[in-house]
């Protein structure tokens, strides 16, 4: 996605009251990482951790909690290092968010998933190199190939739900600079079932 500051509207606060899961949702990114469910080469060589995280706030539907956008180069994070998304305007390619840090790049793909599925409480987001490899032979789906417009990019998520198995699979790859794969669920577990059934199958195929 475009890096486009415009597309933010920043209320930074050292005081910002972020909700009490916040530890929770770090523990879920911080296990993605020590069980090598991301590429460890690929954050090696780009010295770039590619683990996007987020969870809705309970009780306030339309806000969820982000991984900033200074914990590119982190492995570990702590919980000032995350965002809580306020709001997203109806045109879907600007938001407020309140924090100490700009969320991740990825905020707004985050919110979209959230507003085509209620059923959606988590999204996790990370670059595996597995599923990746696999992802034509397993059948996941995928946007273009080529870098896009927040409002293109949008437009393109809203026909992957209603045109494809998307959101039953639960599971997508965002073609971007840098390649990741999308999952999400309930809660973080649930994505990261998601993500951890896909990596067996995509080993399975390399045999």
């Amino acid at each position: 996605m475009p890096n486009n500051s415009s597309i933010i509207q920043m209320n930074v606060n050292n005081k910002a009251v972020l909700p009490s899961f916040v530890p929770h949702i770090n523990a879920w990114r911080n296990l993605m990482i020590r069980t090598a469910m991301v590429d460890r080469n690929f954050s090696q060589a780009t010295h770039v951790t590619q683990v996007n995280i987020s969870m809705r706030k309970p009780g306030v539907p339309h806000q969820f909690i982000i991984n900033s956008k200074n914990s590119h180069a982190k492995p570990l994070l702590n919980q000032e290092d995350y965002v809580l998304v306020e709001h997203v305007e109806k045109n879907a390619t600007q938001l407020i968010a309140s924090g100490l840090f700009e969320p991740h790049d990825h905020a707004l793909l985050h919110s979209w998933l959230y507003q085509l599925d209620d059923q959606i409480h988590s999204v996790i987001q990370l670059h595996n190199a597995d599923i990746l490899t696999q992802r034509t032979d397993l059948d996941i789906d995928q946007t273009k190939q080529t870098i896009q417009s927040p409002k293109a990019l949008h437009q393109e998520i809203v026909e992957l739900f209603q045109q494809t198995s998307v959101r039953h699979k639960r599971l997508f790859v965002l073609n971007d600079t840098q390649p990741s794969v999308v999952a999400f669920g309930r809660n973080p577990f649930e994505a990261s079932m998601v993500l951890t059934d896909y990596t067996i199958k995509a080993l399975e195929k390399m045999q």
